[in-house]
């Protein structure tokens, strides 16, 4: 599984609810370059924006943000 923006292996950056392989719902933050992002019904991950965020549920909003602070804090700045 590849990041829809970079490429990069994201197979481990998954947070899923309990499910091997991922299940269309499962969200991720590249840690690589930090898209938010969603596994789709057609078996990829798919890119969200502000807006398609907004419109998920507000437990998955507050978990995908959580995640992008985190990697935002750690790995922002790099090659600075």
């Amino acid at each position: 599984m590849n990041c829809p923006n970079c490429l990069a292996d994201i197979r481990y950056h998954v947070v899923n609810h309990g499910s091997v392989p991922p299940e269309p719902g499962d969200y991720a933050v590249c840690f690589s370059c930090g898209e938010r992002m969603m596994f789709g019904l057609q078996g990829q991950f798919i890119g969200l924006t502000d807006e398609t965020i907004r419109e998920l549920p507000t437990e998955w909003q507050m978990g995908i943000e959580r995640i992008w602070t985190v990697w935002n804090e750690k790995y922002s700045i790099r090659g600075s």
